[in-house]
């Protein structure tokens, strides 16, 4: 079996961000592939994009990614956007990282891949800060707090983990909150969020009227 080292990055998306960028970039040079997986259920008290708006939106944001990586000449790596999260919530209620690490798995291995995961840790989601107030007791991986299903310690004994910071403090509720204040034409629109967002989600965010846009 062919040995591949794939990171997985598990988020909202909601949306996807200039600070999803930066992480993609800060690892694109480690892994043979990286995996974005959408999350499908997040806290009610969230203004949530649609799941198949935030799938979208997140492969624009890999395509695009991958367009300045050749540009600038770059190793490209292969980045793959899944929809496992839906896939495995409409079998059962919860969907945590184990679920998440046995569907890969099974995945790649029916490609007779032997693949070893490395779990992205954004330290900058409020996720990372809440398991840290709980001295690592729990491992919560939904920055809504909703999952709390697997500890820390297990995860760790399943893969690896790689703590990310971003170098662009940029949050998803706060680009909701500008977003939803923010009452102009397209082109404003998508000139005041130039440093948030790429120009072309914020325009899908803008037609499709996206977080009260």
């Amino acid at each position: 079996m062919q040995l591949k080292q794939i990171a997985v990055l598990e988020a909202a998306f909601n949306p996807p961000h200039l600070g999803h960028q930066d992480i993609l970039q800060q690892i694109s040079r480690e892994f043979d592939e990286i995996v974005l997986i959408p999350r499908y259920q997040i806290s009610h008290q969230v203004a949530m994009a649609d799941f198949s708006d935030r799938l979208l939106m997140t492969k624009a944001l890999v395509e695009l990614f991958n367009f300045w990586q050749q540009q600038a000449g770059c190793r490209s790596v292969v980045i793959k956007v899944s929809d496992i999260a839906r896939q495995i919530a409409r079998q059962q209620q919860s969907v945590n990282a184990g679920c998440l690490l046995a569907t890969l798995d099974k995945s790649y291995a029916e490609k007779s891949v032997c693949a070893e995961f490395t779990w992205i840790e954004n330290v900058d989601s409020s996720a990372f800060h809440l398991h840290k107030t709980r001295l690592e007791e729990s491992w919560y991986i939904d920055a809504e707090l909703q999952h709390t299903e697997l500890s820390r310690i297990e995860l760790k004994q399943r893969c690896k983990i790689l703590p990310i910071r971003k170098k662009q403090p940029i949050k998803s509720a706060e680009i909701r909150a500008l977003i939803r204040d923010f009452s102009r034409p397209q082109a404003m629109f998508v000139s005041r969020f130039k440093n948030y967002l790429n120009t072309t989600i914020a325009n899908y965010i803008y037609r499709r009227k996206l977080y009260g846009a």
